[in-house]
């Protein structure tokens, strides 16, 4: 009969530092999806559990092991990025549903992030975002309510029948701006130039896509509009584009693809990760 191969009776510093570059880099792995995972004793696989929990990983659901959920929830909003409330969840993970409802209350209740509601959507930003206080909001539902009376009435003929009927009624200017005075500070959209460096990224996104795969290899993109924009431009473009929604950015799927040459081309996430992918959110 064959020997019966011995198992690793510990977990070594070698070890412990690659499954905890794969937890970060993946943001949850089962146990048995661990490196040398099945190579270990039971002993040995309670080690590495262990070291990677000293390390600031947590042990979610099932026994994976996890980015800590309070770092998961905040890195969504990082660099400015905006996502959709009903997202979010599917953005933590290693965690059970009422888990991810309590993380991401909690950081709703603390003012880490904020709710607010873009074009109808229900959407998570950060703390830091220039939104609208709870009287101010208050304030642009009257002036809405008073701004709809005044229209009904503007809309209601003169008359029901004969000449009057056709009588078109209008507002004074001076009229109308009382009326949406609670709007005017918060008026001016943020609306790319036609021509910037974020038009014309988003541009080449489009262009590197090649479905099914949508993702676009961050490091070919910069290159591809190098030498007529240089990388660091390149780079805040991207972000630019993931801080207002229209672009997501991503962690590499796997661990040691990246060579230094190309992480140099990649944005980072808080952590000091790269985010080698880009997925194209806008009109999807």
């Amino acid at each position: 009969m064959p020997k019966k191969k011995e198992l690793l009776s510990t977990a070594d510093a070698a070890l412990v530092a690659k499954a905890e570059a794969l937890v970060c880099a993946r943001g949850a792995v089962p146990r048995n999806k661990l490196p040398d995972w099945s190579k270990l004793a039971p002993v040995a696989q309670s080690q590495l559990v262990e070291a990677l929990v000293a390390r600031g990983l947590e042990v979610g659901e099932k026994g994976a092991l996890r980015l800590p959920l309070r770092r998961q929830v905040l890195s969504m909003t990082e660099a400015g990025a905006r996502v959709a409330w009903k997202q979010a969840p599917k953005r933590v993970l290693g965690a059970a549903p009422a888990e991810r409802a309590e993380a991401l209350a909690l950081a709703l209740s603390s003012g880490d992030l904020r709710a607010v509601v873009r074009t109808k959507v229900d959407t998570l930003v950060g703390a830091k975002e220039d939104v609208l206080a709870p009287a101010e909001v208050e304030a642009l539902v009257k002036a809405h309510e008073a701004l709809g009376a005044v229209l009904k009435l503007v809309r209601k003929k003169l008359a029901p029948k004969g000449p009057l009927a056709r009588v078109q009624k209008t507002l004074l200017r001076d009229d109308l701006a009382q009326l949406v005075a609670p709007f005017a500070p918060h008026a001016a959209a943020r609306r790319p130039s036609g021509d910037s460096d974020a038009d014309r990224v988003l541009r080449r996104v489009r262009e590197m896509e090649q479905p099914p795969v949508l993702l676009v290899w961050i490091p070919d993109l910069v290159k591809s509009l190098a030498p007529h924009m240089p990388s660091e431009r390149a780079l805040s473009a991207l972000l630019d584009l993931r801080r207002r929604g229209i672009v997501d950015l991503r962690l590499e799927s796997g661990v040691g693809r990246l060579s230094p040459e190309d992480a140099a081309l990649c944005p980072r996430n808080a952590d000091g990760y790269p985010l080698s992918n880009a997925l194209r959110l806008e009109g999807r």
